[in-house]
């Protein structure tokens, strides 16, 4: 009987060095994903971004304008000016979905992490729980644990 609240004890002291190592590390990841994030976002993609939307504002303004001048003089479009057009949109149009794609992928990797470390977080709670170890340690793990899914809802 005393072997089996010493091996429960000893568990649970597992358990516990486990959950901290754990919790270390999805505050690690937590600040990971803030630091890219931010970085990414406030960094090149903002330039990216407005370079991408410029030059298709001016490729269009300039070629509408342009074949205008042209309509008027030879009264038909020029197919060259048409034709660059439309390459140099779909161009920038394609540079802008690698943009967009990059913004929403890097975030999203970090988000995995934090899931899984949510996860096992709540897995080590639910163990100890069984290891009737201290409610109080147990709730304000569960609460840290839905504090990472609090950041991973609000994107």
């Amino acid at each position: 009987m005393q072997e089996n609240e010493n091996s429960f004890s000893e568990n649970a002291v597992q358990e516990e060095v486990l959950i901290n190592q754990l919790i270390e590390e999805c505050k690690k990841n937590k600040e990971d994903y803030q630091n890219k994030y931010s970085t990414f976002q406030n960094g090149p993609v903002k330039g990216a971004l407005a370079v991408s939307c410029f030059s298709i504002v001016v490729i269009i303004f300039f070629v509408l304008f342009i074949n205008l001048d042209v309509m008027n003089q030879t009264g038909k479009a020029n197919d060259i000016f048409l034709t660059l057009a439309i390459y140099s949109i779909g161009i920038s149009v394609c540079f802008l979905l690698v943009v967009f794609s990059l913004c929403k992928c890097i975030p999203f990797l970090a988000i995995i992490k934090i899931r899984r470390c949510n996860t096992e977080l709540l897995n080590y709670a639910k163990r100890l729980i069984q290891l009737n170890v201290s409610q109080n340690y147990v709730g304000s793990m569960m609460q840290l644990s839905y504090s990472y899914l609090d950041d991973y809802y609000l994107l």
